[in-house]
């Protein structure tokens, strides 16, 4: 029903099936993305907040979550995002989309640099990761200082296997230029 845009009819069939198994992730996360849809945001935010309650290592939730706080777009929603976002990282290390995420809420609150370095470190965890190296690629470009000595290292050591256009973009950029 929900992929055929039958939300209402969707969503009660989730309802449902919560109703069955309240604990159980996936549905809640169905449940949660149909209510979106349906513009229920308040309730989409508790089912993805139970979520979390349920397995604090549900990155899912803390990405759908990270959407709807940059939706909102205020500064405190950003920092909460934040806050969970550092929070997975701490539990799980490696989430290359989470970082990505990370990088996008440091930028919109004004700190390009360590949005930088959580670019850097997801193509660490994935070095093909396009969106990473965009907007990495967007912030060498736009001049954003550059990062700590650790995180030049890292570009120039996966530099070798970026997506072309990052990789010759770093290769000019004054954060990597070698001697």
């Amino acid at each position: 029903l929900d992929e055929m845009g039958r939300y209402a009819e969707a969503a009660e069939q989730f309802e449902e099936a919560v109703r069955t198994a309240p604990t159980h992730n996936p549905t809640l996360h169905r449940l949660a993305a149909v209510y979106r849809k349906l513009d229920r945001v308040s309730q989409a935010r508790a089912l993805y907040e139970r979520e979390l309650g349920n397995n604090p290592y549900e990155a899912d939730a803390v990405l759908a979550l990270t959407e709807l706080d940059f939706a909102e777009a205020s500064p405190e929603a950003l920092r909460g995002a934040e806050r969970r976002l550092k929070e997975l990282l701490a539990r799980v290390g490696e989430h290359a989309a989470a970082r990505v995420s990370l990088g996008v809420v440091l930028f919109t609150l004004g700190r390009g640099e360590e949005a930088g370095e959580q670019y850097l470190l997801a193509l660490g965890d994935e070095p093909n990761n396009v969106t990473a190296a965009t907007n990495l690629s967007q912030l060498i470009l736009s001049g954003i200082p550059r990062p700590a000595a650790r995180s030049r290292e890292r570009l120039c050591r996966h530099a070798g296997t970026l997506p072309v256009a990052t990789a010759a973009w770093a290769s000019q950029c004054r954060w990597c230029r070698r001697a």
